[in-house]
């Protein structure tokens, strides 16, 4: 997919988790409806950290969620495993422990809501794999990702 297609693909799957919580109770800010040019930023003295993508509350307590549309999951060592950019889960573990509010990945591998898998950042961290992003000649394919198997992370319809 190109780059364009890319954000499409998951600005479409950040409107499928909003809708999502909306229609579950939820009270929700996106922070990207403030500009489509540039990541949300958490200022917090003199530290800038990009930000999840939406804020919500339900009954008294706020959280964090980022949404990670996917097309694929990555098979390793007989396990299946979804991620996202190691730099990004970094700092929604910052943005975490900054805020004291629980901060959710939600990995979308598919539109309907059963498919979506989701973990608190906090608690993934013990169980996450760092890609370095290169193959085994060293050549570098990608970023560095953090990468989850998928029977550590919840069912999004069942969290």
């Amino acid at each position: 997919m190109a780059f364009k297609e890319n954000l499409e693909f998951g600005e479409d799957g950040e409107k499928l988790v909003q809708h999502y919580l909306l229609q579950n109770g939820f009270v929700v800010l996106p922070l990207w409806q403030f500009s489509a040019n540039s990541t949300p930023l958490l200022f917090y003295g003199s530290i800038a950290l990009p930000s999840p993508d939406l804020m919500a509350w339900k009954c008294g307590v706020a959280y964090f969620f980022d949404s990670k549309r996917k097309s694929r999951f990555i098979e390793y060592k007989g396990r299946r495993e979804t991620g996202c950019d190691d730099k990004a889960y970094s700092n929604y573990l910052k943005c975490a422990s900054i805020t004291g509010f629980k901060t959710i990945l939600v990995f979308l591998h598919g539109d309907d809501p059963r498919d979506w898998y989701c973990g608190d950042v906090q608690q993934i961290e013990p169980y996450k794999r760092l890609w370095n992003g290169c193959k085994p000649t060293g050549e570098r394919v990608s970023k560095p990702l953090a990468l989850f198997n998928v029977d550590i992370l919840k069912r999004f319809t069942n969290a």
